[in-house]
C-alpha cells in the first residue's frame, strides 16, 4: 500500500506547518554581529575597490575561525606554574613527586 503524504493527516496538521515555520525562522535569522575588532578589519580592507583578495582572505579567516580561541585565568596559570614545577628536576615521570611539589607550591 503506497500512502499519499497530501491526503495523511499528519502531514495537512503537523508536518507542513512544522516545515513553513522552519522556513521562515531560518531565513529571517539576525545576521551574526562581528566583534569590534573584527569589524574594523573588514572595514580596513573593504575601502579598496581594486584589491577585492585582501577583503575575501579576511572573511576567510573570520569565518573559519569559530573554534579557534584560547583561554586564560589564574587558576590555568597556577596550574601551569605547578606544571612547571612538577617537571623542572624530573627527568622521568615516574620519580615525579606529586606531595613535595604540593608542599613547596603551597608554601608560596
Amino acid at each position: 500500500m503506497i500512502l499519499n503524504f497530501k491526503r495523511h493527516p499528519f502531514y495537512n496538521k503537523i508536518a507542513f506547518p512544522l516545515f513553513i515555520l522552519i522556513v521562515v525562522f531560518a531565513c529571517n535569522s539576525p545576521k551574526q554581529q562581528l566583534p569590534p575588532e573584527l569589524q574594523k578589519t573588514i572595514d580596513h580592507y573593504s575601502h579598496s575597490e581594486t584589491d577585492t583578495l585582501k577583503l575575501k582572505a579576511a572573511w576567510f579567516l573570520i569565518k573559519n575561525m569559530n573554534n579557534c580561541y584560547t583561554t586564560d585565568s589564574q587558576e590555568l596559570r597556577t596550574h601551569y606554574a605547578f606544571l612547571d614545577t612538577l617537571f623542572k628536576n624530573e627527568k622521568n615521570a615516574n620519580q615525579l613527586d606529586y606531595r613535595q611539589t604540593t608542599a613547596t607550591l603551597q608554601k608560596k
